[in-house]
């Protein structure tokens, strides 16, 4: 676990623990989604699972850590069952005037702006090989904690990793890509910097 999820250790009240955890869940759930409105939409359901929940959610070593696999969890549950806003994800996040969300929701996007190219390169990912991804690198988990978070195997989780890994890497070396900023669609996340 990261040191997040360790400081997320007792918070007072579901309040409280909302306020420390939103940005990191909501962060989590735009890399998988790739969506703001849909990862918005994940994370409200998420935190209205772990509501039902408080009472034994905060008495938990690692409450975020379950949030967090609650997050995970409904973000790639949308994507089996096809995305509420119009169809399975395709790597296009142009925005119409009715996903405009609120600034606040913004905010923690802004570093995230800074890796464009890596975000370019996890938008041609498959929503499970992007949560493994992002599990493992944005989130700092173990693979065996990625494993658990997902519910799959760990050698699944390596393989994806690997494979996903791999897709990358050929993307980056592909020299018919002369400039990955020409091609990338991500733009809609720098609004409101």
């Amino acid at each position: 676990m990261n040191e997040e999820s360790r400081s997320s250790i007792g918070p007072t009240s579901f309040e409280d623990f909302v306020n420390h955890a939103s940005a990191s869940l909501l962060r989590t759930a735009y890399l998988i989604t790739w969506n703001v409105p849909e990862a918005e939409d994940v994370v409200q359901e998420a935190l209205l699972r772990v509501a039902a929940r408080w009472n034994r959610v905060s008495t938990m070593e690692f409450p975020q850590a379950y949030a967090r696999r609650v997050v995970v969890t409904h973000a790639t549950e949308v994507s089996r069952k096809g995305n509420r806003h119009g169809g399975h994800f395709r790597g296009d996040t142009t925005e119409t005037s009715d996903d405009v969300p609120d600034d606040r929701s913004e905010q923690p996007f802004a570093l995230i702006d800074a890796r464009s190219e890596i975000l370019w390169l996890l938008a041609k990912l498959s929503r499970q090989q992007r949560a493994v991804l992002v599990l493992k690198y944005f989130e700092d988990m173990s693979e065996s904690d990625v494993a658990a978070t997902l519910s799959i195997p760990l050698g699944t989780v390596k393989s994806t990793s690997s494979r996903a890994l791999e897709r990358m890497r050929r993307a980056l070396s592909d020299p018919s890509v002369d400039s990955l900023a020409q091609h990338r669609t991500i733009a809609p996340i720098t609004r409101g910097s």
